[in-house]
């Protein structure tokens, strides 16, 4: 797909929104972060959490979105390399993710604990997108 001057590798997205959206359950298993995560929001250790098709449908349609618009920055600034894909990336969300909803969150009193679990996430997902979208 092109876009002004640059050529948008579309299977390249979508790898990279598959890859960011399979961080999810990894990120959030009790192996990693998921007991933290829920003591955190203040629920039992012990809950299991239900699968939800449909909010897993829309998280991934979010990455897809999120993958694209990373795609047409990184062809903006003629990123050359996986290194610069994955540093640019990170740089992308610590800039916008971490700054955005570490200002709401000030205001609204979450848990610093939560929102690094919640927001270091789309970072990293931000990163391995940034890498599939190079890689290819």
């Amino acid at each position: 797909m092109t876009i002004g001057h640059f050529e948008i590798n579309m299977i390249a997205v979508i790898m990279a929104a598959v890859l960011y959206a399979m961080l999810g359950p990894v990120w959030y298993s009790k192996f990693v972060f998921g007991r933290i995560w829920m003591k955190q929001r203040g629920l039992p250790e012990d809950l299991e959490m239900d699968f939800q098709p449909t909010a897993y449908m829309w998280g991934f349609l979010l990455c897809l979105t999120a993958s694209f618009s990373l795609a047409v920055i990184l062809a903006g600034l003629h990123v050359e390399t996986i290194r610069e894909a994955v540093l640019v990336s990170g740089g992308i969300g610590a800039g916008f993710v971490l700054t955005t909803t570490g200002t709401s969150g000030l205001f609204t009193n979450h848990k610093m604990g939560l929102w690094f679990i919640d927001n270091v996430y789309h970072v990293v997902g931000f990163m391995l997108a940034g890498f599939m979208i190079q890689w290819f």
